[in-house]
């Protein structure tokens, strides 16, 4: 889905572009949640690829749509932080679900998303309620596939 042609979605151009892609489908960018991938024994997991930098972390954007669409009680005080080891290559943590539901009201909606999930609309092209991965992966995830 072209915002605009030509350019690479890279760097500061891929934020951009991906507020624009809020926009253009209605939403209204509000915030991030940032998730900070942690070894298993706490530390960051600097696993994986990293051209600039080892990445540890990776962004959640959130927004909303409609009018008056405050965040609940609990949003008023949820710091922006998701600690918690990786799952298989480019799956968000489960712990942003429980943390979205008790912020903010539904419906929800997650955009490029694995397996599916009650009261959520989840698309992608891995959405869909058989999904688990078929590679081999990290041996704590909840389905793994043997290497």
């Amino acid at each position: 889905m072209p915002i605009r042609p030509g350019v690479p979605p890279t760097g500061p151009e891929r934020s951009r572009r991906s507020t624009a892609a809020f926009r253009a489908w209605g939403f209204e960018y509000k915030s991030n949640l940032i998730w900070h991938k942690i070894r298993k024994d706490g530390g960051s997991d600097g696993r994986g690829v990293g051209f600039y930098f080892r990445n540890v972390t990776e962004m959640v954007l959130f927004g909303i749509r409609g009018k008056n669409a405050r965040t609940l009680p609990p949003g008023r005080r949820q710091v922006n932080l998701i600690a918690s080891r990786k799952r298989e290559h480019s799956r968000k943590p489960d712990e942003q679900y429980e943390l979205i539901e008790s912020c903010s009201w539904g419906p929800y909606l997650e955009l490029f998303g694995r397996g599916l999930r009650d009261n959520w609309t989840v698309w992608g092209n891995q959405a869909e309620a058989a999904y688990e991965p078929d590679w081999p992966t990290y041996s704590h995830n909840s389905a793994t596939v043997p290497v």
